[in-house]
């Protein structure tokens, strides 16, 4: 007990000595200056990392309250046994065809949930379904409206950089930017990262947008968290409303926090 008791005593004294933050982390109480967000500072590069907010101001945002939201596919909507090695998010223009997926994604889940309420937006048909054994087990089992997006033609176990076809109109800059950024809110794209910046240029035939965002991915004993500034880009037709990744890059990338090794013995 008394070994267990110094050791913990020197892990906490070694982090007191050194912090756990290897260049160039700065302090998280004063951020550095933010610069430009195309291409910021590796100190604000940082900062960021671990301090700042998921998006920017003005950018998509839906208040979810209570519920994770999940896309009916083709592979939650089928029983496992005629399931194929395809996901494909489903789409529709009818309450019913998306109740009837919503019910049968349930029915083939590892437990059913009881629908409790259903709504739509101009984007999605939405099923709240709660487990009735664990009421905080809380789903938001939605389907794409065709009218708003369709995404039918991409198989998300390929990644294909055709995302598929916006159908909202009229199809202005404003629309677009709005779908990438309602792609990005709810994980569709750029999964687990932080968005620096985003923006839409309109050129002949197409919108072009862009997203600037940070990846952290935190490293194990003896190493540093890695911070990676990327770069998407999107292009959506003005005439068909495809819409296709054209580029995912990472900028750059700087070391974060560092994780001590495990004392030996």
């Amino acid at each position: 007990m008394r070994t267990v008791l110094v050791r913990a005593l020197f892990v906490a004294s070694w982090f007191a000595l050194h912090g756990c933050s290897g260049n160039p982390v700065t302090s998280d109480l004063v951020p550095p200056a933010p610069g430009d967000p195309t291409n910021p500072s590796d100190e604000y590069l940082s900062w960021f990392a671990y301090n700042g907010t998921r998006f920017p101001d003005g950018f998509y945002f839906e208040q979810i309250d209570e519920g994770s939201p999940y896309y009916l596919n083709t592979v939650s909507a089928a029983p496992s046994g005629a399931r194929e090695h395809v996901w494909i998010e489903l789409c529709t223009d009818s309450m019913e065809q998306a109740l009837e997926w919503s019910e049968l994604s349930s029915r083939y889940s590892a437990y059913y949930r009881d629908l409790v309420s259903q709504r739509e937006t101009e984007k999605y048909f939405e099923f709240k379904r709660v487990y009735s054994v664990r009421p905080t087990d809380i789903l938001l089992s939605r389907a794409h409206k065709c009218s708003y997006f369709d995404a039918s033609a991409r198989d998300l176990f390929l990644d294909p950089p055709t995302l598929g076809t916006l159908n909202r109109r009229p199809l202005v800059p404003t629309t677009a930017r709005e779908l990438i950024e309602y792609l990005w809110f709810f994980q569709r794209e750029g999964f687990g990262e932080k968005v620096l910046h985003s923006a839409t240029a309109e050129e002949t035939g197409f919108y072009r947008h862009t997203i600037y965002s940070v990846r952290l991915v935190y490293g194990d004993w003896g190493m540093y968290d890695q911070i990676s500034l990327r770069r998407y880009t999107y292009t959506v037709d003005a005439v068909n409303g495809e819409v296709v990744r054209t580029a995912r890059e990472t900028l750059r990338t700087v070391q974060g926090r560092y994780h001590p090794n495990a004392l030996p013995g």
